[in-house]
């Protein structure tokens, strides 16, 4: 009977535990979830944890300075054609002498101009337009700004200047030259340029002016007192024409003209010899000497 019941209550004691597992509930299986399904819970901080975000440094703007009207910046000429490139620096450098010479404006050297426009992180390389010019000017500080080109057409070599105003933008003046000639030249060239631009005289086309016109002769017709230095040659009458003819009273013909440089008169005699002659400032005498040498001096008697 023991036996009996021993063995019923192992039997029950097992009905019990086994009902109990089935009752508890069943945990739920691990399952992978992508990142952005998980919601991230934030993380405790501090207040003073958190550091705030630094503002994004704002773009640079190249900076324009006071505007100084009597100063003046020369850019590199241009060339076109077949204008060797090396010549560009050397005319520049002249142009920017011809400026200071003039004395009107205070030109700004190209080791300044690069100096400010590299602070300003400007590039001058390819800065071609009214507008980039302009812009240019107005960093500088310049009330002007000359720009300028060479060309060849042929054998002839074409220049211009310009002469810019930076707060307006126009061409206030500009200048050109043609020049035949060599490369060497072209120096030459832009100094007449800048000379035109600024508003002076040219040297050259007053020599050339001068060269054109004739020197104003003085009258010598009239009767002349005729005297050659020697024993052996009679004084005589020299009748000197307007017409450039001349006779003796011995009855030589003769003509007469000035030299070139118009100080001199050449007489010119039928027995072949001549009279080389410098008249006086009041142009009442004049003496020189023969072929020979020897002198000569005629003095004026009476007008014609």
């Amino acid at each position: 009977m023991r036996i009996v019941k021993s063995i019923l209550l192992i039997l029950f004691i097992l009905v019990f535990v086994s009902v109990s597992f089935s009752a508890a509930p069943a945990k739920p299986k691990a399952t992978k979830e992508s990142p952005a399904s998980v919601e991230m819970k934030p993380a405790d901080t501090k207040p003073s944890d958190v550091k705030p975000e630094e503002p994004k440094p704002a773009e640079e703007t190249p900076k324009k300075v006071k505007r100084i009207d009597s100063y003046i910046a020369v850019f590199d000429l241009e060339t076109t054609g077949k204008v060797d490139k090396d010549v560009i620096r050397p005319l520049t450098e002249s142009i920017r002498r011809e400026i200071v010479k003039s004395g009107k404006y205070e030109v700004i050297d190209r080791g300044n101009m690069d100096k400010i426009l590299g602070e300003q992180k400007f590039q001058l390389s390819g800065c071609v337009s009214g507008q980039c010019i302009v812009e240019v000017g107005q960093l500088l500080g310049v009330g002007k700004i000359i720009t300028g080109s060479v060309s060849m057409v042929g054998k002839t070599y074409y220049f211009s200047l310009q002469l810019v105003n930076v707060e307006t933008g126009k061409i206030e003046d500009q200048s050109e030259d043609e020049c035949k000639c060599e490369i060497d030249d072209l120096i030459k060239s832009s100094k007449r340029l800048v000379k035109k631009l600024m508003g002076e005289t040219i040297p050259d086309q007053q020599v050339t002016t001068k060269a054109l016109e004739k020197p104003a002769m003085p009258d010598i017709a009239g009767t002349w007192h005729w005297s050659v230095k020697s024993i052996f040659v009679p004084d005589r009458i020299n009748t000197i024409n307007a017409d450039g003819t001349c006779n003796l009273s011995d009855g030589l013909l003769c003509t007469w003209s000035f030299q070139k440089d118009g100080k001199n008169i050449v007489f010119r005699f039928s027995d072949k010899w001549t009279h080389i002659m410098t008249l006086s400032k009041d142009g009442l005498s004049m003496s020189g000497s023969d072929d020979w040498g020897t002198g000569v001096t005629g003095t004026k008697i009476k007008g014609p």
